[in-house]
C-alpha cells in the first residue's frame, strides 16, 4: 500500500468533516465511517486511521454516546503514541480524553491527561489558543476537585492567551463564563458583562453560548438575592435550549437544577414546582439520546409554570 490515503478515503473524510461542521451529523457519520473502513484495509496502523477515529469520536460524544467515543479517542491515542509521540496531535487526543473523564467525573484520571496534554503545547506552541484551550479545560477539572486557587490560575492563563488572540470569540466568552463564579459578585458580573457582549455579536450566532452565559448569569442573580432576575434568565436560558436540541441537554439539565436550587431556598409555596424540576433532571440523565429531548420538552410546562408562580 502507499504511504498516503487514497483518494476515496481523503474526499469521504473530508465530506464527513464538512458535514459535520453544517451541523449534517448523519450525512457526516456516514461518510466518516465509509473513511474509516477504506482507510483500516489500506493502512490499519497510520495517522489517517487515527484521524478519522477522532473525527468519529467526536460524533459519538456530541450525541451523548460518551462510551463509544471514549474506545475511538483510545485506539486513535494508541497509534498517535506509536507514531507521533510527543506532538500536538497526542496532546489533543489527550486532551479529548481527558474531557470525557471529567463529564464522567473521573477527575485525577482527566487531570493526568490534561497536564500531560498541557505540557505538550507549551513545549511545542507555548502561549497559543491550543494552550489555552487545555488551560480551561484542565481549571474545570481542578474546580471540581477541590483546588480553586490552581483552577483560578489555568482560568486567567487561558484567558490572557485568548484576549491576545481571539478577543472576539465563543471561546474566551466560555472562559470568562467559567471564571465568573469563582469572583467576587462585583467582579462576577464585570465578567459577564463582557461575555455578553460578545456573544451578542458572533458571527454566526451561537445559541449553545447564550444558554450557558443565560444559565451562569441566573445563578449569579440567585447568589445575590435577586431572585425575579434569576429566574427570569433561567427562562431565557430554558427556551433558548428547547429550541436548540439535541446539544441543549446538558444545558437544560443545568438549567432544571438551578431552578430548583432557587425555588427551593425562595419559598412561597413554590415547592412543587423545584421537585419537578429536579425529577427533570433525573429523566434527562437516565433516558437515552433520542429520548432526552422528548423528555426535556415535556418538562417545558414547568417553565411555563414559573412564569405563572412569579
Amino acid at each position: 500500500m502507499g504511504n498516503h490515503p487514497s483518494n476515496d478515503s481523503k474526499r469521504l473524510f473530508d465530506e464527513a468533516e464538512k458535514a459535520y461542521c453544517k451541523a449534517q451529523y448523519k450525512l457526516a457519520q456516514l461518510n466518516c465511517e465509509k473513511a474509516l473502513e477504506i482507510r483500516r484495509l489500506e493502512q490499519p496502523d497510520s495517522l489517517g486511521v487515527a484521524h478519522t477515529l477522532v473525527l468519529l469520536g467526536n460524533m459519538h460524544w456530541r450525541k451523548g454516546d460518551m462510551d463509544t467515543s471514549l474506545t475511538k479517542f483510545k485506539e486513535a491515542l494508541d497509534i498517535k503514541q506509536r507514531l507521533a509521540p510527543d506532538s500536538c496531535t497526542l496532546a489533543e487526543t489527550l486532551q479529548d480524553i481527558g474531557c470525557i473523564f471529567c463529564e464522567r467525573g473521573e477527575y485525577e484520571k482527566s487531570l493526568y491527561l490534561l497536564e500531560g496534554a498541557l505540557a505538550i503545547q507549551e513545549k511545542k506552541v507555548p502561549g497559543s489558543l491550543p494552550v489555552a484551550n487545555v488551560c480551561h479545560i484542565l481549571a474545570s477539572a481542578l474546580k471540581k476537585v477541590g483546588r480553586p486557587k490552581e483552577a483560578v490560575h489555568r482560568y486567567v492563563q487561558s484567558l490572557k492567551i485568548k484576549e491576545k488572540l481571539a478577543p472576539r470569540s465563543a471561546s474566551i466568552v466560555r472562559t470568562y463564563i467559567s471564571l465568573s463564579p469563582m469572583c467576587a459578585p462585583e467582579r462576577r458580573f464585570e465578567l459577564l458583562k463582557k461575555a455578553r457582549s460578545i456573544a451578542e455579536q458572533l458571527d454566526p450566532p451561537q445559541p449553545e453560548v447564550m444558554v450557558e452565559l443565560f444559565v451562569i448569569l441566573g445563578g449569579a442573580y440567585h447568589v445575590t438575592g435577586e431572585q425575579d432576575k434569576a429566574l427570569e434568565n433561567m427562562q431565557k436560558a430554558l427556551d433558548l435550549a428547547q429550541s436548540i436540541a439535541p446539544d441543549s441537554l446538558i444545558a437544560a439539565e443545568r438549567i432544571y437544577q438551578l431552578i430548583a436550587t432557587c425555588l427551593e431556598e425562595d419559598g412561597h409555596g413554590q415547592l412543587e414546582v423545584a421537585r419537578a424540576a429536579r425529577s427533570n433532571v433525573i429523566r434527562i440523565r437516565q433516558l437515552k439520546a433520542p429520548t432526552q429531548l422528548e423528555a426535556a420538552r415535556a418538562a417545558r410546562s414547568n417553565g411555563i409554570r414559573i412564569r405563572q408562580l412569579k
